[in-house]
């Protein structure tokens, strides 16, 4: 029952959280070298980003930036290279 509680709380937390705690949730998933996880909440920050500070903001290419790091640490390049270049347009 615990362990249902606690994945629960994290899908809401995830559903309403601001882009800087997606941020941060990815990095520290990042720092613990649990990729896939810094990946999901990167991805989750991508249109965050963007509807919180819109696409011409610091902040949304950051996300762009740290969800290819994600990307570029599991092997998938292709996915990372467009998220990298949209990050530099």
């Amino acid at each position: 029952l615990y362990c249902v509680f606690l994945l629960t709380t994290n899908f809401l937390f995830a559903q309403n959280a601001t882009w800087e705690e997606l941020n941060a949730q990815g990095m520290q998933a990042y720092r613990e070298n649990r990729m896939a996880d810094a990946q999901k909440y990167w991805q989750q920050a991508l249109p965050q980003a963007e509807k919180e500070f819109g696409k011409k903001h610091l902040n949304y290419a950051t996300a762009l930036n740290n969800a290819g790091l994600a990307h570029k640490a599991l092997g998938e390049f292709t996915d990372a290279e467009k998220l990298y270049k949209e990050a530099l347009g």
